[in-house]
């Protein structure tokens, strides 16, 4: 209890960077979004938050909770309309950006267990995949200067 003390002022919170990588995803997770009322198999697609933790505490709990470096930025559940697959990783690159060893790792792994992989640097490229992937014809604008 005791007397009233004056707020303080904090020092403002840390943003995760915005990277190149991460702004190609927003961009295709804005175009999923855009789409997946009208073509249902588009909630099978959502995105994994590696990379995103710049507070240590944060870090220390995702790991204990799962989080796995080098795992795929976008995860499809669904089977390729053609049968092929079982499902569907995209990694997100910068024109500029390589694939670490971790990531090389589980593209291979996800391979070897019947999923189609893909490391995409434009996220029209990767709505393209994802419509052949799933056998929809959601509208993907053209590519910039195209």
């Amino acid at each position: 209890r005791g007397k009233p003390r004056p707020l303080e002022v904090r020092a403002k919170a840390k943003r995760p960077p915005v990277t190149p990588e991460k702004t190609i995803q927003s961009s295709f997770i804005e175009w999923r979004d855009t789409f997946k009322q009208r073509h249902r198999e588009l909630h099978a697609i959502f995105a994994v938050p590696n990379g995103i933790w710049t507070h240590k505490a944060v870090a220390k709990a995702m790991v204990a909770q799962g989080m796995t470096a080098g795992i795929p930025d976008i995860i499809c559940l669904a089977p390729s309309s053609c049968g092929r697959y079982h499902g569907l990783v995209i990694e997100f690159k910068s024109e500029q950006g390589d694939v670490t060893p971790e990531q090389k790792f589980f593209i291979q792994f996800f391979s070897d267990l019947g999923m189609r992989t893909a490391i995409m640097r434009d996220w029209t490229d990767a709505a393209r995949l994802v419509n052949e992937h799933l056998g929809t014809s959601v509208p993907v604008p053209p590519k910039r200067g195209s």
